[in-house]
Formats: structure tokens, C-alpha cells, sequence
């Protein structure tokens, strides 16, 4: 797996990407990561994970508590799962400010060369959260990415989420949040 950081990066090969925190990679990630690698395989992509650092919560002064996996940790499992790239880009007040257009544009069609592209349901981007999927899919077609949605993964009826595993693991539930994270803490 190649590991890039900074805000140059170029990916000269086309691929298929996914965008998250990934924070844990719980069942809901790891259903899209495998959605993502199923479609790279069909459309002979190179498969890329893009992430932020700080994440856009901590940029913007927001208290994190720690992370689940630490970054070693999930470069690792990624590079298990068979990921070619791994992206940390830089969230700055520059970026911040990008509009959805631009995002897309500038950081997934030309610098990432992104060609497929796979997020949640809930996925939000740009400038104050301006970008959601209905958005996504309308620049996906003017840049040429295929997006691909994916609907959120529940378990007993509650989204998985880092936070609803967080919440999960202050109660003293470790089994259920282990269940949601398939794998033992």
C-alpha cells in the first residue's frame, strides 16, 4: 500500500475511492471499503482510502475523545485488506473553503484521478456541508466519477457508527460494540 500526505499529492493511476475518518473500521466501513474493492476489480481500478488530518471536527475546535484505531493501526488493516493508496490530506481554512464543485473538480477528478467513487448515505462535503450525495452524484456525471452510494449498515436498529460505539462502550456494552466493530478490543 502506498501512503500519501500533503496537500500535492497526485495519483496518476486511475482509481475507485472512498472518503471517511475510518476511525475504528467498523462493519459500516468495511462494507464499503469491500463495495469499493468489488467495483474496482470490475472497472480495473487501483483502489484508494482518502482521509483528513486534522478530521474537519478537530479542525474546527470541536474536543475529539481518542481514536479507536490509531493511524498505525488503521494503515495496517487497510494494507490487510488489499488498499493501494492511502491518502491523508491536509484540512486546512483553504480547503475548508472549497465548494463542493471545487472538491471535486480539483482534488478528486485531477489530483486524485478518481474514477469511482463510493460513500455513505449520509455523506456531506464542501464548504459548510454545502455537498450531499444528490450533489455528489450531479458532479460525478460533469467530471466523470461513477458514484456509487452505499445505505447505512444498522445492527438492533441502531446505525453503526463510531459514535454509536462510543456510546455503546461508555455504557460497559463492550460485546455489542465489539458486534459492531467485528473484531475484539
Amino acid at each position: 500500500m502506498l501512503f500519501h500526505q500533503g496537500e500535492n499529492i497526485r495519483i496518476n493511476t486511475p482509481c475507485a475511492l472512498t472518503i471517511g475518518k475510518f476511525d475504528g473500521l467498523h462493519r459500516g466501513h468495511i462494507a464499503l471499503i469491500r463495495n469499493l474493492q468489488n467495483l474496482a476489480k470490475i472497472n480495473n481500478l487501483e483502489t484508494a482510502v482518502l482521509t483528513f488530518d486534522p478530521s474537519p471536527i478537530g479542525f474546527f475546535g470541536s474536543s475529539e475523545p481518542p481514536p479507536l484505531l490509531n493511524d498505525a493501526e488503521k494503515q495496517a488493516r487497510l494494507k490487510a485488506m488489499g488498499i493501494n493508496h492511502y491518502i491523508k490530506y491536509p484540512f486546512t481554512a483553504d480547503f475548508a473553503a472549497l465548494s463542493p464543485e471545487a472538491f471535486v473538480r480539483d482534488i478528486l477528478a485531477t489530483q486524485l484521478t478518481t474514477r469511482l467513487l463510493t460513500i455513505g448515505a449520509d455523506y456531506q462535503f464542501g464548504h459548510n456541508r454545502a455537498g450531499n450525495t444528490t450533489t455528489m452524484q450531479s458532479l460525478g456525471k460533469k467530471y466523470n466519477i461513477k458514484i456509487h452510494i452505499i445505505n447505512l449498515i444498522t445492527q438492533n436498529n441502531k446505525k453503526i457508527s463510531t459514535n454509536t460505539i462510543r456510546a455503546l462502550l461508555a455504557k460497559g456494552n463492550i460485546s455489542e460494540a465489539e458486534e459492531m466493530l467485528g473484531y475484539s478490543l
